[in-house]
């Protein structure tokens, strides 16, 4: 899969912010970082999500236990979905709405679409990141 995940510029001040936040507990200090996520033509969609890699950006994510999809997501409902232990290499979004390979048609936000790459390629996504 051809997954590209860049800092957005656009978001400096908070990509830059390092007086991250005490976590409870102690066992880290919160990340919030602002990331795009581009989805190319090449990439093929299967039910249960994309995997996205998020453990290269910002300060070097270890656990990502919330991602945000700001804007970019064309008309669909986007997930993400927290991978075992908030893994920030393996966790996954997933795509909801109205799969054209199917023949068009409304499908409820409970149904996630079918196997397909033409609904989402070419598209970029832009998220707030969080975790330690």
């Amino acid at each position: 899969m051809a997954i590209t995940i860049t800092e957005n510029t656009t978001f400096k001040h908070l990509n830059a912010d390092r007086s991250y936040v005490v976590k409870p507990g102690g066992i880290g200090r919160e990340k919030e970082v602002i990331v795009d996520v581009a989805i190319t033509a090449t990439t093929t969609y299967s039910t249960g999500g994309i995997t996205v890699d998020f453990s290269g950006v910002g300060a070097t994510m270890k656990q990502v236990y919330v991602c945000e999809i700001i804007q970019g997501h064309g008309g669909f409902l986007c997930e993400f979905v927290p991978a075992a232990g908030n893994d920030s290499a393996t966790g996954k979004i997933k795509f909801y709405g109205i799969d054209e390979a199917a023949g068009g048609g409304s499908i409820t936000a409970l149904d996630e679409i079918a196997d397909t790459s033409a609904l989402i390629q070419g598209l970029t996504l832009t998220c707030r990141i969080r975790g330690i």
